[in-house]
């Protein structure tokens, strides 16, 4: 038994190290620089229903625009850490950041309707730089494009924001029908810390119970084939020993290994056996049962 709880205190210290690293490796990855471009509303302005007697035109600089284009977007912090734009702590390359479109498309108008944070932006042809101080945590700004369609190359306008002028930073792309058609889990509506925190709890408790069910496997079977050992070896003098006893009153009634007291076995001279489960096949089963039925969710934890 004592074996046992020492195998057992390994196991969980293993797994709590285990834990420890992924949270360590997680927290640190956790702390990028991360923004997030949520396209609201993309439309091709000119792609008008055909409805008879229907026209529009639009001009830009008294330049009619064939094929006139629409973007709403949502730019916002997603990461933990401040992006800083200025002074000697600052984590961008340059002093700003640049959109800019997909190719196939010509900017007619870059405008911010909507802001968290004092910003300025300068335009050159299809660049516009971005200008800003701090950028912190769920910050963000609205953007309204309007651009001209001048090749194929492209089925649809994009903005595109230069993630490398990010020190370790990322950028993530969605769009709102994304985030409409995907249903919300109980976690999503959980404050985030609060969420990663039951979310490596839930880790360690997991993975505990997985590495116990193999763990508790290994034993019964050890315990199995050491009791059918005891058994080969040392039944003949159990038996003798019950009958003695049974003959001089010490006990009076058999009794088989399961039932024989402490106080009797002290007497016997006789090792005791560690008595597996009765019956064995059947906790064996279960426990490879729960094991599989455990390890299922795991093609939905792991990415490829």
């Amino acid at each position: 038994m004592k074996k046992t709880i020492q195998n057992l205190v390994t196991i969980i210290t293993i797994v709590a190290g285990i834990v420890a690293v992924l949270s360590f490796i997680y927290q640190i990855k956790s702390n990028d620089p991360k923004l997030e471009v949520l396209e609201i509303s993309n439309d091709n302005l000119t792609n008008l229903p055909k409805v008879e007697y229907l026209k529009s035109n639009f001009y830009y600089k008294d330049s009619l625009i064939t094929n006139l284009w629409k973007l709403n977007a949502i730019v916002r912090n997603i990461g933990s850490k401040t992006i800083i734009g200025k002074g000697d702590n600052k984590n961008i390359i340059d002093n700003n950041l640049t959109f800019r479109l997909n190719n196939g498309f010509k900017l007619i108008d870059f405008n911010i309707t909507q802001n968290d944070f004092p910003y300025n932006i300068r335009k050159d042809e299809n660049i516009v730089s971005f200008d800003f101080v701090q950028w912190r945590e769920n910050e963000k700004v609205d953007i309204t494009i309007y651009a001209e369609q001048v090749s194929k190359e492209s089925n649809e306008l994009k903005i595109i924001l230069n993630e490398r002028e990010i020190i370790d930073g990322h950028v993530n792309y969605r769009k709102l029908s994304q985030e409409e058609d995907k249903n919300k889990i109980i976690a999503d509506f959980l404050p985030k810390p609060i969420r990663n925190v039951l979310y490596w709890v839930g880790i360690v408790f997991y993975g505990l119970i997985i590495l116990i069910l193999p763990f508790g496997l290994y034993t019964e079977l050890n315990k199995y084939f050491a009791y059918k050992k005891w058994k080969k070896n040392w039944q003949t003098s159990f038996n003798e020993k019950m009958s003695e006893f049974l003959a001089n009153g010490t006990i009076d009634k058999h009794m088989t290994t399961s039932e024989v007291p402490y106080r009797i076995w002290e007497k016997m001279e006789i090792p005791i056996p560690d008595i597996p489960s009765n019956p064995i096949w059947s906790m064996i089963l279960g426990i490879l049962f729960a094991f599989v039925l455990l390890s299922i969710p795991i093609i939905w934890m792991i990415q490829i």
